[in-house]
């Protein structure tokens, strides 16, 4: 499981890891959960999804 969390609130990213709804998640225990950056993953259209896609190769290893 991968959880990619988009910060709207702008807490620290302690909040989320360590708030008893999010903390029993299986990405979560692995490791596998990401603060990303607001304006790339609610931009909209081509240009937007661009920007997804660029920050995906970033958190997800190659093959998965």
């Amino acid at each position: 499981d991968i959880l990619f969390i988009i910060n709207i609130a702008e807490r620290p990213s302690s909040f989320y890891f360590q708030h008893p709804i999010f903390r029993n998640l299986k990405a979560i225990k692995n490791n596998r959960a990401y603060v990303v950056n607001q304006e790339v993953w609610s931009a909209a259209g081509i240009l937007g999804a661009n920007k997804v896609l660029d920050d995906l190769f970033k958190y997800l290893p190659e093959g998965t």
